[in-house]
């Protein structure tokens, strides 16, 4: 139904299914998204659309399936898959489209011993997702952004070790900083 632009019964279709394990599950979401964003030719996703691609994108194909290469290819994320499954890292291909405003961010303390600032500097109105990823890619934490200004992440709870926080603005992950957590 994707093929002849009939949302309505691609989502028909869609809503048939039964996700009766991870891979299917999977597809099953992404398309979804895919019915409600792409097919209708809104080319961002919300907040909540992109944290659940992202945690699509970041499986591993083998285990969760096509729809892993699917949410990828919709965020514009390219994976190095050079190490096992626990070591994903996310990297963004080169930019295609021109950001029309700056959006940037800032992490202190860094390393963090319980409490992390980020400060994001963007255009008011602008609208973000902030969040905390560890090194396997499953994101920690999250939040929602829509103005500049200091947003504080609990590290405590944390295990030591490296972790990554990234802004992302219209589905595409605008900045990648690493994190230090450390226990005193």
């Amino acid at each position: 139904m994707v093929s002849v632009d009939s949302v309505s019964l691609a989502t028909v279709i869609l809503n048939s299914l039964n996700d009766t394990n991870l891979s299917e599950s999977n597809l099953k979401t992404v398309y979804s998204i895919y019915n409600n964003t792409w097919m209708q030719g809104q080319y961002f996703f919300s907040p909540a659309d992109s944290a659940t691609l992202y945690n699509i994108a970041v499986q591993h194909a083998s285990d969760a399936g096509d729809a892993v290469y699917s949410a990828r290819v919709m965020l514009n994320l390219q994976v190095d898959e050079f190490g096992n499954a626990n070591s994903n890292r996310m990297m963004q291909f080169e930019e295609q489209t021109v950001i029309e405003d700056s959006i940037s961010m800032t992490i202190f303390p860094n390393p963090s011993f319980g409490l992390v600032t980020v400060n994001v500097q963007m255009e008011d109105g602008t609208v973000g997702i902030l969040q905390i990823i560890d090194v396997s890619g499953k994101v920690i934490a999250i939040k929602n952004i829509s103005s500049p200004g200091n947003y504080k992440f609990e590290t405590e709870t944390l295990d030591q070790g490296l972790y990554f926080v990234e802004l992302i603005k219209n589905g595409v992950i605008t900045e990648t900083k690493k994190l230090q957590v450390i226990k005193q």
